[in-house]
């Protein structure tokens, strides 16, 4: 084995020549550009990042949660929560109110889409 593909004492172990990376590429970004990088980058490094980008091997970006939409789904599942809990407990459950806590859940499900 060559002394440079040995694993190092306390090191990680060299790569191959031919993925050792031996070249470094800058380039100049405006404000709207590196925030589009750090938008998609993660928790990489920006070099990281705009080599994956290249190379088509980066994960597609998650967009910001919905916070109404996400308090909104919650109150709806409380709501059937509450009326499920009632009913186990030998409550009387009108089925209309039933209906219109699934109506209502269904209807913030389909907005979210």
């Amino acid at each position: 084995m060559v002394e440079s593909q040995q694993k190092r004492k306390g090191g990680r172990q060299s790569l191959p020549p031919e993925e050792k990376r031996n070249y470094c590429v800058s380039v100049r970004l405006n404000p709207s550009e590196i925030s589009k990088l750090d938008e998609i980058r993660g928790g990489r490094t920006r070099g990281e990042a705009v080599r994956l980008s290249l190379l088509s091997k980066l994960p597609p970006a998650v967009p910001p949660v919905n916070l109404e939409l996400r308090s909104d789904l919650g109150r709806s599942l409380g709501n059937l929560a509450t009326l499920a809990g009632a009913s186990r407990a030998g409550e009387y459950i009108d089925f209309s109110e039933i209906k219109t806590a699934v109506a209502d859940l269904r209807l913030k499900l389909i907005e979210g889409i």
